[in-house]
């Protein structure tokens, strides 16, 4: 019973390790100025769409959705920093 719970850390380890992967992969091709860049253009070209700009909610609402998703990006970046910095220091 005490292997197959130390089984499950080590694999709750991994899965956290892949996460973090991911999280560095996303960072790898947008950095978190471009990453709240493209966030912004997308916000922009929503509100000013001719076709269906939706009602004041709706606009309310996506730009309440980008602030938040903005500080989401900019929260993970500093704590992907922060765990880069712990795995050099434990592979030091």
């Amino acid at each position: 019973m005490k292997k197959n719970i130390s089984k499950k850390r080590r694999e709750k380890k991994k899965e956290l390790a892949y996460e973090w992967r991911r999280v560095a992969y996303f960072f790898q091709f947008f950095d978190l100025e471009t990453s709240t860049e493209h966030l912004w253009e997308m916000l922009k070209l929503a509100l000013t769409s001719e076709d269906d700009p939706g009602d004041v909610k709706d606009r309310s609402n996506m730009i309440f959705f980008y602030e938040y998703t903005k500080e989401l990006f900019e929260n993970i970046y500093i704590l992907l920093q922060e765990k880069k910095k712990t795995v050099s220091k434990k592979s030091s």
